[in-house]
């Protein structure tokens, strides 16, 4: 859907624009983070608080999939713990994500 007043060539330019504008502070932010952490990767402080991190990370994620493991998109409750099982030991298990899936 163009105005009627523009082009489309001014469109492709304005998404690309717009594009540009939402993607390059950010990563612009991680290049400077990425730069000061691989000098100082190697500090005690550093590694002691990316090992403090570790547990969090852990946390969110469990906490994100109790989240989506409602009776409306999981057909059976041994499948949900099976999944869970699998992802958070790390375990290899012949199961399949899509059995789950309604």
């Amino acid at each position: 859907m163009v105005n009627a007043g523009y082009g489309h060539g001014w469109a492709v330019l304005g998404s690309v624009t717009a594009t540009f504008a939402v993607v390059l502070p950010s990563f612009i932010l991680m290049l400077l983070i990425s730069k000061f952490l691989m000098k100082f990767k190697n500090h005690p402080v550093v590694e002691h608080v990316f090992q403090g991190l570790r547990p969090a990370v852990v946390g969110l994620l469990a906490a994100a999939a109790l989240l989506l493991l409602t009776p409306e998109k999981l057909r059976y409750t041994g499948q949900s713990v099976a999944v869970l099982y699998q992802y958070f030991f790390f375990l290899p298990l012949p199961l399949s994500v899509a059995w789950c899936i309604r």
